[in-house]
């Protein structure tokens, strides 16, 4: 029945019986609403108060209607339907990804990532994937990029060069993260040889003995060949390169040896100069300075000896340092000097060239005697002392020689450089531009010319060849002491105007006289 069935009713009973005698109960959905039009509960046409209101509850609600039956919506993820009651329910699971209109729709939960292959998804508002930016170069996981390298890959490493993988010589194998698990190949396999898609330790270089795998074009402690040491130069091309003794010198001009050092005078600087044979990280230590244009050195039982050109007029001197050092006071032997040059020592005397003459005294109480004719350069063995007169090198007997000396050679051409083995002596040219030598018992006024020279500044030897500087060339060659057939061998290119060097077992030693100079060292 109607609500205004029930109305007109509940009024009918209440017109037939008397008001005194009447009773009516009425229930809670019968009270008459107040805000009815005319606070009837009535209306013409038999519309009751609820239709005058627009009532659009279901039939059947009572007034307590949600929603209008069979029509649908989303609580969250959860889909409801309105039943024939008016009331909401859940119509069946949560939809996985979206809830839309009361219906599952989609293919992923919104604001989530995932990946295509190495390109990133996002799934946006609707629950569709949508591309979320750029492929990822190496790894994608969880939407995002990650990773240095491509999953799987196994290569050499190039030592960090814009992909972060291992040093040179190393297995390289990028894991599941996208990251490089470095394997260094050691000895006797130090090097990474690739394949396809793939690397592995091995040698390509050669096995030394000991059964270590060298590269004889690079590697500076087996240069060449098994075993030959650079002694701090670098190995290019299976050759040894020059190593810096000192840098940054001011004019070094000549250079002496010993086992443990070398000595140097710098002409410029007026300094004396010490260096282990072996390197003292470019410091060089100061023997002496404040001298006055020292242009020749020697060294002998634990003393360095120099002399002090001082411009070429006579307030040359020769001093004396030991080699550990003299607190920078070295200790006159001659002073008054006129323009010496050079110096050697031997037997406790000491024996130096000048332009004027060539003077001898003992190194522990001198007093200059005159020995002979002046010159250049000079040389001592266990017998003689030779030096390069005007005309040639000539020989002296330690004892002396009356002040005359006997000439090995004539019309040499400025003889400039000498030394000796105790059998030879070998000098250069500078006009005649030539490398010659002869026996300490004279040539019959005829030396080999064992090279051509440019201009060949200072020369040396060892047991079996003879090598000098070239000043204008900037080299440093060498040639047999029998002779080359002036095919010279160049050690070394490039040096800033080379004036002097010395020789050991293992080394050359020498000066650049530039400013800045440097003294350098070069492995046989």
């Amino acid at each position: 029945m109607s609500r205004a069935a029930r109305t007109l009713g509940i009024g009918a009973a209440l017109l037939a019986a008397p008001a005194a005698a009447c009773t009516v109960l009425l229930g809670a959905g019968d009270v008459p609403n107040p805000d009815d039009a005319g606070g009837d509960a009535t209306v013409d046409g038999g519309a009751d108060a609820g239709d005058a209101r627009g009532d659009t509850s279901a039939p059947g609600n009572d007034g307590g209607a949600d929603c209008a039956p069979a029509s649908t919506r989303c609580e969250g993820q959860q889909p409801e339907v309105c039943s024939t009651n008016g009331q909401w329910h859940e119509a069946g699971t949560p939809c996985p990804f979206v809830c839309d209109d009361g219906g599952c729709t989609g293919t992923c939960v919104p604001s989530t990532m995932e990946c295509v292959g190495l390109a990133p998804q996002s799934c946006d508002d609707a629950g569709q994937w949508q591309e979320a930016g750029a492929a990822c170069p190496f790894l994608c996981d969880a939407g995002s990029c990650h990773g240095s390298c491509m999953r799987g890959i196994v290569q050499c490493g190039t030592g960090g060069d814009g992909d972060a993988s291992g040093p040179v010589g190393s297995v390289d194998t990028c894991d599941s993260n996208g990251q490089w698990q470095v394997a260094p190949c050691v000895q006797p396999k130090p090097d990474c040889t690739p394949g396809v898609g793939t690397a592995a330790c091995a040698c390509t270089g050669t096995v030394c003995p000991g059964g270590a795998c060298e590269h004889l074009q690079t590697d500076p402690v087996n240069c060449g060949a098994c075993g030959r040491d650079c002694l701090g130069g670098a190995c290019v091309g299976g050759v040894c390169q020059p190593a810096v003794l000192a840098s940054n010198q001011q004019g070094p001009y000549d250079i002496a040896i010993d086992g443990t050092n070398a000595y140097w005078v710098d002409i410029t600087g007026g300094t004396v100069m010490s260096c282990a044979l072996g390197g003292c990280n470019n410091t060089p230590t100061t023997l002496a300075s404040g001298q006055n244009s020292p242009t020749g050195i020697t060294v002998n039982a634990g003393t360095v000896y120099w002399v002090n050109y001082a411009g070429g007029g006579t307030g040359g001197s020769v001093m004396s340092c030991a080699t550990t050092g003299c607190n920078n006071t070295p200790t006159p032997l001659a002073t008054n000097q006129a323009a010496p040059t050079a110096i050697a020592v031997t037997g406790g005397s000491a024996y130096w060239t000048g332009l004027s003459g060539t003077t001898k005294c003992s190194t522990a109480s001198c007093t200059p005697v005159a020995f002979g004719p002046g010159g250049v350069d000079i040389a001592v063995d266990g017998n003689s002392a030779y030096w390069t007169a005007t005309a040639g090198p000539v020989k002296c007997a330690l004892g002396g020689c009356g002040g005359t000396p006997t000439a090995l050679a004539t019309g040499q051409l400025s003889a400039w450089a000498i030394t000796t083995d105790g059998t030879n002596v070998y000098w250069t040219t500078i006009s005649g531009q030539t490398i010659e030598s002869c026996g300490v018992g004279g040539c019959s006024n005829l030396p080999t010319t064992l090279s051509a020279a440019t201009r060949p500044y200072d020369v040396a030897f060892d047991t079996t060849s003879v090598y000098w500087v070239d000043f204008t060339l900037g080299t440093i060659s060498k040639c047999a002491i029998a002779g080359c057939s002036g095919q010279a061998t160049v050690l070394a290119l490039g040096q800033s105007t080379p004036s002097a060097l010395a020789v050991d077992t293992t080394a050359i030693y020498w000066v650049n006289n530039a400013n800045p100079g440097a003294v350098m060292k070069l492995a046989k």
